[in-house]
């Protein structure tokens, strides 16, 4: 599956087994470099921190 952000795209495998809500998708982080075109779900991430916390910020990521 190809999923993709203003950030980047990635190219995933998909395993469909009912552990997510549906219309929900996890991804599993693996090395860059074992993956198709050497990213992973790092890509389509910020390295901006959350104000409140200084926590990981959420992203909206579109599926293919």
């Amino acid at each position: 599956m190809r999923v993709f952000n203003d950030r980047g795209t990635a190219q995933l495998k998909a395993r469909v087994n009912g552990a997510t809500q549906s219309g929900v998708v996890a991804a599993r982080l693996d090395w860059a470099k074992l993956n198709p075109g050497g990213v992973n779900v790092n890509v389509l991430t910020s390295e901006k921190l959350t104000e409140i916390g200084a926590g990981a910020t959420f992203i909206l990521v579109w599926w293919k």
